[in-house]
């Protein structure tokens, strides 16, 4: 997504901030190593403490340092404020990456429309509206709303459902409930599912994800557009185009 949008827009700067905590410094340094291979140019970094309440400085910086984008890693509540301070303070840096909360259909109300034109990265495809991944994508958002009276998040709604008819599968298969045959078919599994279709690599034994849900799983980029969580990446599963913010163009 990075490289498509330096193509798009020209953008060739980045800022990377992201939460103390372990999952948030591998994740700055597996983009700051992927961007700079692709031509981009890391012009800060910073990591800040857990529960952090105000950004203002940090997001000083960030436009002193000229940025295109400001990568963000912060899994916390407290990581609100930086995107309701970077809305506030028109900062012209696009932000992408993962903010905890902001996946959450409730999101733009709670934040007053402030998380917009944030890029969140959303968890496993199928719950996000108007995507088509599979024949089973929209009969599970539907379901889902019905039942629980807001639409789904991208964070373990999708696998804890699908778990469930990988284990039917597998036992059918079997046709036993024996622990190690049951383990065999788990691994030979080939289904479509809510968010592509599943398989397991043999030599690490976790699902297989990419960018084409006819062949794996597939992740998926959002963004809050007009009060909607529109699925801007992969290509594939995309239901709109990726805006930038107003007072960047």
């Amino acid at each position: 997504m990075l490289k498509n949008i330096k193509e798009m827009h020209g953008f060739d700067k980045m800022y990377i901030t992201v939460a103390e905590a372990a999952h948030a410094r591998a994740s700055a340094d597996f983009v700051e190593k992927g961007a700079v291979a692709t031509g981009w140019k890391i012009v800060g970094k910073e990591v800040h403490p857990l529960a952090t309440t105000d950004f203002s400085m940090m997001l000083r910086d960030v436009r002193k340092s000229k940025a295109d984008v400001l990568f963000i890693w912060d899994h916390t509540p407290e990581s609100l404020t930086l995107v309701k301070q970077w809305y506030d303070y028109k900062v012209p840096a696009a932000p992408i990456g993962f903010v905890g909360p902001t996946d959450d259909p409730a999101m733009w109300e709670q934040t007053r429309g402030k998380v917009a034109y944030l890029v969140e990265w959303g968890g496993e495809g199928g719950t996000l509206p108007d995507q088509e991944i599979t024949p089973l994508t929209k009969p599970f958002f539907s379901a889902y709303k019905n039942r629980w009276g807001v639409e789904p998040r991208g964070t373990a709604n999708v696998p804890s459902y699908t778990v469930l008819y990988l284990i039917k599968d597998a036992i059918e298969r079997a046709g036993t409930m024996d622990v190690d045959a049951l383990i065999t078919a788990i691994e030979e599994t080939d289904m479509i599912t809510v968010g592509g279709r599943l398989r397991f690599d043999k030599s690490n034994h976790q699902a297989v994800y990419g960018d084409n849900p006819e062949e794996t799983l597939v992740g998926q980029a959002l963004q809050w557009q007009d009060g909607k969580r529109v699925t801007v990446w992969p290509p594939k599963i995309a239901t709109g185009p990726y805006q930038l913010p107003p007072w960047m163009k």
